[in-house]
């Protein structure tokens, strides 16, 4: 049997960065503890971000950022489970929200969402009259997708994000931003495993306490977004597109004379 688990986790950071690529590194399958009813897993995650300072030019060379986290969940089962249980990563885990957002000091926090899906298998041994001494116990083995490393998806994003940087930092310097007192955000929506831009996605602002959007756009066939005249406030965000999972932001903050950038990765329905 498959199940299917999400985590969110938060990370602050000092500066803002432009994500070109992430992964996450696990042990060769998740450690468990039977308990009545309860089956808990945990297993050691590094998390590992390919990135450039924002702004930091065409000719930056890209970093690596680890943020090792202790990944703890379970799952609640009826009746008391078998003492005999094989874990394995069916998938391993992956991003499928990444955003970054400027705290009130000036800092940033950077959120994801990673997901994974488990194997969970009942092992099932015979009598030890009739098995073979000289054979082990077998178990499914995990069988992995070919994952490409980060070198291999540096070569293959690296010109896709430097044409990404030269257009907004162009949009930007065209732009007269003549509302100081209101807030500003543009940035692009793209694919999270290619990170492709998407066109025609729908981006809705509803303020707290509110049930209706108070701002409703589409990205252009670039992928490219941009909003002005934002009142300062907290939004809930919703990015939606018919191929795609939505992806809801909770509690976005714009302050007063903003001017934020902010990029949106969406995964494949």
């Amino acid at each position: 049997m498959y199940k299917q688990f999400q985590k969110d986790y938060q990370f602050p950071l000092d500066n803002k960065i432009t994500i070109l690529g992430l992964r996450v590194e696990t042990g060769p399958q998740p450690l468990h503890d039977i308990s009545p009813d309860t089956l808990k897993l945990k297993d050691n995650w590094k998390i590992q971000i390919v990135y450039k300072p924002y702004d930091s030019g065409r000719q930056s060379v890209p970093l690596l950022l680890e943020l090792p986290v202790l990944w703890e969940d379970e799952l609640n089962w009826v009746g008391n489970l078998p003492a005999a249980l094989s874990i394995s990563y069916k998938k391993k885990p992956r991003s499928v929200s990444a955003f970054l957002q400027e705290t009130s000091s000036k800092k940033y926090s950077l959120y994801l969402t990673l997901e994974t899906l488990i194997e969970i298998d009942f092992v099932e041994s015979a009598p030890a009259n009739e098995q073979d001494p000289g054979t082990e116990t077998v178990t499914k083995k995990e069988k992995e997708p070919r994952e490409r490393t980060l070198e291999d998806k540096l070569i293959q994003l690296s010109g896709q994000i430097d044409e990404l940087v030269k257009k907004v930092t162009s949009l930007e310097k065209k732009m007269n931003f003549s509302h100081a007192a209101e807030g500003r955000i543009g940035g692009y929506v793209l694919d999270s495993f290619t990170m492709i831009p998407i066109g025609k996605c729908i981006i809705e602002f509803c303020p707290k306490d509110s049930i209706e959007a108070s701002i409703k756009i589409a990205t252009d066939g670039r992928g490219f977004y941009s909003v002005r005249g934002i009142a300062p406030g907290t939004y809930d965000l919703k990015i939606k597109h018919p191929r795609y999972a939505p992806l809801a932001i909770k509690d976005y903050v714009i302050n007063e004379g903003d001017n934020k950038y902010q990029d949106f990765l969406l995964r494949r329905a």
